[in-house]
Formats: C-alpha cells, structure tokens, sequence
C-alpha cells in the first residue's frame, strides 16, 4: 500500500487518511483559526491562499499521525481478532 512510485500516490495516501481528516478536520480547523486569528489576516486572494496553507499542513500533520498511530493500530487488533474466532 505504501510502496510503488506510481503518480497518483498521494490520492492512495489521502485515501488511507480519510476518515482521520473527515474526523478532525472542523474541530482543528476551528481551533487552528480561533487561536491564532489568522482570519484576520485575509484581506485578499494570495492571503487567503496562504492562510489556507497554514491551516492545511498542521491539519494533514496530524491527521496523519492519528491515521498511522491509532487507526492503523485498531485495524491491526480488529484483523487479529478475526483471525481468531476465525482461524
């Protein structure tokens, strides 16, 4: 699932991540904006571009460590349990 050089890889990996980015992405964002105030900061389109960026790569970071730290691991127990009520 993560090897291969293929050239839409990135749609393979936002598709692992996509329910830890459909979970968190409103609470983070909102927090994210809240704390920092980065609307204030949008007055045109090249800051809102950038204020987007700034939001979106904390978000991926972290939506991405959830993907590979807790889901992985409850797909890991769940597999496991199949396997043994289901040998």
């Amino acid at each position: 699932m993560w090897g291969g050089k293929h050239p839409l890889r990135w749609l393979e990996i936002f598709g692992f991540m996509s329910y830890s980015i459909y979970l968190l992405h409103r609470p983070l964002c909102c927090i994210f904006i809240e704390q920092t105030g980065i609307a204030r900061w949008v007055d045109s389109y090249p800051s809102f571009y950038g204020a987007c960026a700034a939001v979106l790569l904390p978000l991926l970071a972290v939506c991405a460590w959830t993907c590979v730290n807790i889901e992985t691991r409850f797909r890991r127990m769940k597999r496991r349990a199949t396997d043994i009520v289901h040998p």
